[in-house]
């Protein structure tokens, strides 16, 4: 059996002052930590060791990772920042097949683009004609 591991950064740093109380809130229930850096600690550099997706307030209740997507939109509307990127990385604790992987997520106040290295290579097998 092996063990799962998702990790994430997300770039480029958030003004401190563009974050509210409600903010910190979810990205915590992601698993998201916040890094204060530069100049006085003004900027907040997002990143999980343990990203969770699917976040759980209440057993009836998640915050999912779309809404997720739409809240760094929000807060790309508060700041001047045109765009934030998450780098995603899939590993595991032992080597298997499907076990590894990564994605892409590029945002904007206006759009969402996701790419997956498991969605791009089967696009590719599709392109030759090949079977999985």
């Amino acid at each position: 059996m092996a063990d799962y591991y998702v990790q994430m950064t997300i770039d480029p740093k958030i003004p401190k002052d563009a974050l509210t109380a409600g903010d910190i809130e979810i990205l915590a229930m992601h698993n998201i930590d916040i890094d204060l850096v530069g100049e006085n600690q003004g900027d907040c550099f997002l990143y999980s060791e343990d990203y969770e997706p699917e976040a759980y307030l209440t057993e009836d209740t998640s915050h999912t990772e779309e809404q997720l997507m739409e809240l760094f939109q929000d807060i790309l509307q508060r700041t001047d920042l045109k765009f934030l990127s998450m780098e995603i990385a899939y590993t595991a604790s032992r080597m298997m097949p499907g076990a590894f992987g990564g994605a892409a997520v590029f945002i904007t106040a206006d759009s969402i683009d996701v790419v997956g290295t498991w969605s791009w290579i089967e696009e590719k097998i599709k392109e030759i004609g090949g079977d999985e």
